[in-house]
């Protein structure tokens, strides 16, 4: 079964299966990679850096499989705003190459951590 996501007129698609990392994970590593601590992009900070990891982190956990409302409730969010986040990041990937080259970092530390995460998972 496959599921496709609309992002404003842009499609994210995938394979539906389980998730492939931890939401938690995803976060300590976008943590990682910009330096800024996970506590602040899992607050309530709207400065515009700390807003740009977390809507990655929201992307990149969207693509590894989780649904907006598991995101959401892990990142304690509502939904609507985990959906939202996910289409400005996706759509600033493509207008933005420091930002995007961000985003890709993050997707390849989750590949090649997938198995480490999938172990800690179990």
């Amino acid at each position: 079964m496959t599921w496709s996501v609309d992002l404003g007129g842009e499609k994210l698609a995938g394979r539906k299966s389980a998730p492939t990392a931890r939401v938690h994970d995803i976060i300590t590593l976008a943590s990682e990679i910009t330096q800024i601590h996970r506590r602040d992009i899992l607050g309530l900070y709207r400065f515009p850096e700390i807003a740009a990891v977390r809507q990655a982190c929201y992307l990149v956990a969207r693509e590894a499989g989780h649904s907006y409302p598991r995101i959401a409730e892990l990142m304690g969010r509502q939904h609507s705003s985990v959906h939202y986040g996910a289409k400005i990041a996706f759509k600033r990937c493509k207008s933005d190459g420091d930002y995007a080259a961000m985003v890709q970092r993050l997707r390849e530390r989750i590949s090649g951590s997938r198995r480490f995460l999938l172990e800690a998972a179990a």
